[in-house]
């Protein structure tokens, strides 16, 4: 089904190529992440300390073909991973888009959800180990909001007035998992709804022993500061439900970079602590960051975190990381 909805709009599209103003054009991508940090868990182990390393690099490329006001594109994206001294690649993306400035867009492959977006680009620490996990999100946002989800088809409207609605699928068959999603984006305001349901075949990353799930979401932009606000309730198959919240703002500095922070908040919600152990119950954290620019391309930040849980069991950690853009 999702093949032939991709094929009508591709066709329809076709109908606007005009061979006088179409172009081909490529690009490359570079990520490489680095950090080490030191995490205390206490009340854990008989407060062991932790040392750990977080990567996330990556390698992405694309192809893409533009006709007037209609592009398509192919997109590749292999994670690596260092392994102690040994670079070894594992998540392989893959993903064709096709755009169209009256219908919208529309993305297939192995995909970020517009649930897993909506709070990233609202995370000023993302893919470091801020929060609980070694990259992705941090703390304040559930697990949803990281990984990639395989056969999964995604359609966001064209600017209707300032809102756009966004509608997918993810499964490779009847039982697969349904997005849906409402935002209103003026200047730099936005505010957002993000809705997904979970079928009996869970396609969505870290969707296996989820029901249903919602996050509300606001950004905007005070003065220097930027002020991203997410709320997620996610129920489980068990009956239980979840609830996150995160508040975070970041602001730029002249000449060297930037500066953020983050408040987490989890109630009932179930997780891993730094340390590969699973916490389930309360809790609060905070985060703080300076991200030196050193060029244009090279970023090295460091990061302090606390979280403070139900049972007395907390988690500090001091995390000291690089990272590495270059495009072509």
């Amino acid at each position: 089904m999702k093949f032939y909805v991709f094929t009508a709009l591709l066709v329809v599209s076709s109908s606007a190529y005009a061979m006088d103003d179409c172009a081909f054009d490529y690009g490359g991508h570079l990520y490489a992440g680095f950090s080490k940090g030191q995490f205390d868990t206490k009340n854990i182990d008989k407060d062991k300390d932790y040392v750990t390393h977080n990567n996330a690099s990556r390698v992405d490329g694309s192809i893409s073909y533009s006709c007037n006001d209609t592009t398509v594109k192919y997109i590749y994206s292999s994670g690596w991973d260092l392994e102690g001294t040994q670079l070894k690649s594992n998540k392989l993306i893959n993903a064709i888009s096709i755009n169209n400035d009256n219908f919208g867009s529309l993305i297939y492959g192995q995909l970020s959800t517009p649930y897993k977006l909506s709070g990233k680009a609202g995370d000023p620490f993302w893919d470091t180990a801020a929060g609980t996990v070694y990259a992705g999100n941090n703390f304040g946002f559930s697990s949803l909001t990281r990984g990639f989800s395989p056969d999964s088809l995604v359609y966001k409207s064209p600017n209707l007035k300032n809102i756009y609605i966004i509608a997918g699928y993810s499964g490779s068959n009847s039982k697969g998992d349904y997005h849906s999603g409402l935002e209103y984006k003026k200047d730099n305001r936005l505010i957002g709804i993000q809705y997904i349901s979970i079928g009996d075949s869970p396609s969505i990353a870290n969707g296996q022993s989820v029901d249903k799930a919602v996050r509300l979401y606001a950004r905007n932009q005070f003065s220097s500061w930027k002020v991203s606000l997410s709320f997620e309730e996610v129920d489980k198959i068990i009956g239980k439900r979840e609830q996150y919240l995160n508040i975070s703002a970041e602001r730029p500095i002249v000449n060297f970079g930037r500066i953020a922070l983050s408040y987490g908040q989890v109630a009932d919600a179930g997780f891993k602590l730094i340390n590969g152990s699973t916490y389930y119950g309360d809790g609060h954290g905070y985060s703080i960051g300076t991200f030196y620019e050193a060029t244009k391309n090279f970023e090295v930040y460091f990061i302090g975190s606390a979280l403070r849980l139900d049972d007395n069991v907390d988690q500090d950690s001091l995390v000291l990381g690089l990272k590495y853009n270059f495009s072509f």
